[in-house]
């Protein structure tokens, strides 16, 4: 994987001079792949909408209902409703509890969610309560290590692409794909670094 990225880093930097000096400002590229599937989507689906630090508490709480043991056979012998008394909306709880499920049933298909396309896996994640296109292109990128993924609905890139190419209003879908045209393929990466580029800005 780091030598896929420092190969991404160095097409990257030859084919947009914006993206040479955030490379060479952030530094290495630290997307590296997740294997424990399950925890990751569960942690997405805690974390939609609400702030990290309530996220973690959240978080915390429900590792103590579940007595630590984060396994979807372990998690769906619990209600709904005691699923949400660590905090959890109706929907989160409900949402956590039909991953679990799928998981459970299905571990051939989705613990192995890496010998998929990336079409096949958002189509599969996507079926999931609660899980949308943009959080199955996060667990692509973050997960999978998936290097050319686009996600065009995220606010803080489309924010950032702004900011960082002196545009004066928001990018359109069309303006950043021509844009990101030239990144392709290491979109995923290209995105992260105009993530870290806003979250490093004073």
């Amino acid at each position: 994987m780091k030598k896929q990225l420092q190969t991404a880093l160095d097409y990257l930097s030859q084919q947009d001079v914006v993206l040479a000096e955030i490379i060479a400002k952030v530094g290495p590229c630290a997307i590296m792949p997740r294997k424990n599937y399950y925890k990751a989507l569960v942690n997405s689906i805690i974390a939609q909408q609400i702030s990290v630090s309530a996220s973690r508490s959240i978080r915390n709480k429900f590792m103590d209902l579940i007595n630590q043991n984060l396994e979807p056979e372990n998690v769906v012998l619990y209600s709904i409703v005691q699923l949400r008394s660590v905090g959890l909306s109706i929907q989160k709880a409900s949402y956590i509890y039909d991953l679990s499920l799928k998981f459970a049933q299905n571990k051939n298909v989705y613990n192995h969610l890496g010998r998929f396309s990336d079409e096949e896996v958002i189509k599969m994640l996507t079926e999931v309560k609660g899980i949308g296109v943009w959080t199955a292109q996060m667990f692509l990128i973050f997960s999978l290590g998936r290097l050319d993924i686009l996600p065009l609905d995220d606010v803080g890139f489309r924010n950032a692409v702004q900011i960082q190419y002196n545009m004066k209003s928001n990018p359109s879908k069309n303006r950043l794909e021509r844009l990101a045209a030239k990144w392709k393929p290491y979109r995923s990466v290209a995105v992260w670094y105009l993530w870290q580029a806003v979250d490093k800005q004073p």
